[in-house]
């Protein structure tokens, strides 16, 4: 998260300085478009705070970005399904250091390119996770976690409300759908960390194991089983093929534990909805490179259809990382990937749905490192690049227009749900 924080203007790890002016445009559709959303100011800066856009028939950043009601980091972007605000986007929490945690959200009109004060939230929340709810008396509904809460947005009336509470803390959680198996429908709430709390101010941080399964049918969070290890900073995917298909793959993140050396993990978990498990250490695969703030994708076309691409990440606050690696479901392995085109870290990956590049994954933006004769520090990116499925190759893709960090990105639907 603290890479949104360290600059207002910054060099990319492409060499290209990050441009400080925003062009302030709002009409217009985007739907189709990738939407990203970080304050990429200097923390306490007034503003004004601006999205991206990415046009796949284009190409490229578009110059028209809409602007936020608040510059906010640590925020999720969920598009609602369905009623009056179906298609746009919810917004919600967050922090910046001139409010801190925010309680407040937005919605962003892919019709009109514009944000709208949303409502606000029973309590401040940030670097939490958000989810649909798929099923149940609840469907179409929101669950918002954060720590041993939860809150729930109602598409319907466009309001929040509290949520039932969780037996654990998470912050920086993930929250994935289970697929299949006696818990289908229900949400894998997983890892995090934990600090200090009003219970006990003088807690240290430390990361979490445990697991949760929210259920869509009772509303309420039930406990689930333990992982083989504490992590947070990590990332969840449901695997798509091969003899693990719907499980749930974990994988890197950190580990709290000062008798390591290094607190990145290459280890990864394997959640099985059918046993309601996690597979054994020694069924489980291991990565070439211990990372962190990676990103994982699934590759939606070429020859290695269905593997998922690990990008990036950093093994500490100075090794940023330019590599990658392809978890194998047919073989439950890592194997190397192609180098990035550049080290980052805390950046954004997602396939391109449409347009001349669609099956390609864009990643961009995110945290670099710049030397010189002064030494090395870490800068905000505002490159990007694409990887393209027929190649296993990475190519470059267009600079973005400003230089998010810690950013949340996500695909506009591809025209009005209503």
């Amino acid at each position: 998260m603290w890479a949104c924080l360290l600059a207002a203007m910054a060099v990319g790890a492409q060499g290209s300085i990050a441009r400080a002016a925003h062009a302030v445009g709002s009409s217009g559709p985007t739907w189709g478009q990738i939407l990203v959303i970080c304050d990429e100011h200097e923390a306490g800066d007034a503003g004004p705070y601006v999205a991206e856009l990415y046009d796949p028939l284009s190409n490229r950043f578009v110059a028209r970005r809409p602007v936020m009601k608040t510059g906010r980091i640590g925020a999720t972007a969920t598009v609602i399904p369905i009623g009056p605000n179906a298609g746009k986007i919810l917004v919600a929490g967050g922090f910046n250091d001139k409010s801190g945690p925010l309680s407040s959200s937005e919605l962003y009109d892919p019709a009109t390119n514009t944000f709208a004060a949303g409502p606000e939230l029973p309590g401040d929340i940030a670097n939490h996770a958000a989810i649909p709810i798929p099923s149940g008396p609840k469907a179409g509904w929101i669950l918002f976690v954060e720590f041993a809460s939860s809150s729930l947005y109602d598409p319907t009336s466009n309001s929040f409300s509290p949520g039932p509470g969780a037996a654990y803390e998470y912050v920086y959680p993930t929250a994935t759908v289970i697929r299949f198996g006696p818990n289908q429908g229900k949400m894998l709430v997983a890892g995090g960390v934990s600090g200090p709390t009003r219970d006990d101010p003088r807690a240290t941080d430390y990361s979490r194991n445990e697991t949760e399964l929210y259920d869509p049918l009772t509303n309420s969070f039930q406990r689930g089983p333990g992982m083989n290890s504490g992590r947070y900073w990590y990332t969840a995917t449901v695997i798509g093929a091969g003899v693990n298909a719907g499980k749930i793959l974990l994988v890197g993140g950190v580990r709290d534990d000062k008798e390591l050396e290094s607190p990145a993990l290459a280890s990864s978990e394997l959640y099985d909805p059918a046993s309601n498990t996690f597979a054994p250490p020694r069924a489980t695969a291991t990565m070439k490179t211990a990372r962190f703030s990676h990103t994982a994708s699934v590759i939606t076309s070429g020859s290695n259809t269905g593997k998922i691409l690990i990008a990036g990440g950093q093994q500490d606050d100075r090794h940023l990382l330019s590599s990658t690696e392809l978890y194998d479901p047919a073989t439950n392995r890592f194997e190397p990937g192609p180098p990035m085109l550049s080290a980052r870290s805390q950046h954004f990956a997602l396939t391109v749905a449409s347009g001349p590049n669609a099956g390609k994954i864009l990643i961009a933006g995110g945290s670099g490192r710049l030397c010189d004769e002064y030494g090395c520090r870490a800068v905000l990116v505002s490159s990007a690049q694409l990887y393209d499925p027929a190649t296993n190759r990475f190519i470059p893709g267009p600079p973005m227009r400003g230089a998010p960090g810690y950013a949340v990105a996500l695909q506009l639907p591809a025209a009005p749900l209503r």
